[in-house]
């Protein structure tokens, strides 16, 4: 059951990034010249090459190489920012935002979330080296991150689409969803009051804390939190349903810290 809801959330996200690698429209979201400057991406794909700010207004994609921002990267309302793909690497030193209605696809990887340019969309054989300094998601609708480094905290409040497993136009099919697997994070985490399809934080390395409060996943499956290792506390509170392993296959979450509320139990989660 869980790897056929994978592959149905894979199939419709490959689909979304297979239309945005090969629309005509191509648009530079600014230059790439040795002295970088700041850059605007209203669609297409991102010109690789440094940039001291990137803003990222519509359906963007960073598939023809990588891109490095030496200051903070923004998502603005409706901006879908698709960088997952094998040999196109993201590196923002600030922070990275998703705001109001915004999707996220960040990072992929064998097995967990196929790179879409990857020739093996069976199990896979390519993956990113992605990292932010900070990542915040305001009201985001999708927060979807695999495989990256991220230096400092991870904050993500309200969002997600709604209590449904409706489709999303930007992500061609695919309902929204949160997800956190494979990353290091050098902070603490937060994610909060998120209504969306299915919610999942797997196999992460965590410095600091994990809070994960009063998120709402339509799919019985969701708010899988297994297999991760974190060196502060585990504090759930008000999930629905309450945070689980899952059909992820997952073990217990190794925390060095206190587990409180619903991630008390040293097994489940």
């Amino acid at each position: 059951m869980h790897v056929s809801r994978k592959l149905f959330k894979r199939g419709a996200m490959v689909m979304a990034g297979a239309m945005v690698a090969l629309g005509v429209a191509t648009a530079a979201a600014g230059s790439a010249s040795a002295a970088p400057s700041a850059g605007v991406c209203n669609g297409g794909s991102i010109a690789p090459g440094p940039y001291t700010t990137l803003t990222i207004n519509g359906v963007c994609t960073v598939d023809q190489g990588s891109v490095f921002v030496t200051g903070n990267l923004t998502i603005k309302t409706n901006g879908v920012l698709i960088a997952a793909f094998g040999g196109s690497n993201l590196i923002v030193k600030g922070t990275l935002t998703v705001g109001n209605y915004a999707d996220l696809i960040l990072g992929c990887e064998p097995g967990a979330f196929i790179c879409f340019n990857d020739p093996d969309q069976v199990h896979g054989t390519m993956a990113t080296s992605d990292s932010v300094g900070k990542l915040v998601g305001n009201t985001a609708q999708a927060m979807i991150v695999h495989r990256t480094n991220i230096k400092g905290d991870v904050k993500q409040n309200m969002g997600g689409g709604g209590y449904n497993c409706n489709s999303d136009s930007n992500l061609q099919g695919s309902p929204d969803y949160t997800d956190y697997e494979d990353n290091n994070v050098g902070g603490s985490v937060s994610v909060t009051k998120v209504q969306t399809c299915w919610t999942g934080f797997i196999r992460n390395q965590v410095a600091g804390s994990v809070v994960w409060n009063n998120n709402f996943a339509y799919d019985p499956d969701g708010n899988e939190i297994t297999s991760n290792k974190i060196g502060g506390d585990l504090k759930c509170m008000g999930n629905i349903p309450a945070p689980q392993v899952g059909d992820s296959s997952g073990g217990p979450n190794l925390v060095a810290g206190m587990r409180t509320g619903q991630c008390q139990s040293t097994l489940l989660p």
